[in-house]
């Protein structure tokens, strides 16, 4: 594994030319996450690229890859753009992406002009100024400028080559950690609550009512302690099953 400097790849473009870069994101935080790009990347990238250039970009909520193993060549090849008009594609999805055990956080098709973000491998926390930093960082290699990408960047994601361009790995340490932790924060797991609230609802009043009769209290006395323990692990097991 070995680190590249964004500039060894990627064409040079004139000096004063416009860059029109289209963000694809899957639905959800991704998407979120394309628009918050859209309103500060331009102005970002204006004023880091020397000469100074005219950045544009547009978002389009599309679901692209079903399959996390689908290779970086399969995810390009399913891409329709509808134009001729953009220069560059950055495809975001919540779905992990690895290398054998190591996350990916993004592939970069310099050739193709053509970036895979994966939010998940990004972690939980600070995610938008982090993807930004990623997307900024597949900008510089695919544009050839590493100007455009932070300072640290490269150094922070370690990257390798590959067949089909160059794949940039998590940070070491608590990799898996943060992986974890940006799958939780795409899956949003605590909107099942607000999702089953009238279930809920109808659940804890049926369990006031049934509390307040003698009849549950008289039925739970002749079940024993045993026969309330198999009851209890059979209701969440099915509980769970239906979740």
């Amino acid at each position: 594994m070995t680190g590249h400097d964004p500039h060894r790849e990627g064409p040079t473009r004139p000096p004063g030319d416009g860059v029109s870069v289209l963000l694809i994101a899957d639905p959800g935080k991704p998407a979120d996450l394309a628009e918050h790009l859209s309103d500060h990347l331009p102005r970002r990238l204006t004023e880091r690229g020397s000469p100074p250039r005219r950045w544009t970009t547009t978002v389009r909520r599309q679901p692209l890859v079903s399959d996390e193993h689908a290779s970086l060549t399969d995810v390009i090849d399913t891409v329709d753009t509808d134009s001729d008009h953009e220069d560059i594609v950055v495809y975001l999805t919540d779905l992990p992406r690895r290398d054998n055990t190591v996350p990916v956080i993004g592939e970069v098709s310099a050739d193709r002009k053509f970036a895979l973000i994966s939010i998940a491998a990004v972690g939980g926390i600070d995610l938008a100024r982090r993807v930004t930093t990623v997307v900024e960082l597949a900008l510089a290699r695919i544009l050839g400028e590493p100007e455009l990408a932070p300072t640290s960047a490269a150094k922070r994601f370690p990257s390798e080559q590959h067949e089909n361009g160059t794949r940039y790995l998590a940070p070491k340490g608590l990799r898996r950690l943060r992986l974890l932790s940006g799958m939780v924060r795409a899956n949003r797991p605590w909107r099942l609550v607000t999702g089953l609230s009238k279930v809920l609802v109808g659940a804890f009043a049926t369990g006031a009512f049934a509390l307040s009769t003698s009849t549950i209290w008289s039925f739970a006395d002749t079940m024993g302690g045993w026969r309330l323990c198999a009851a209890t692990i059979l209701s969440t097991v099915a509980l769970i099953l239906w979740l």
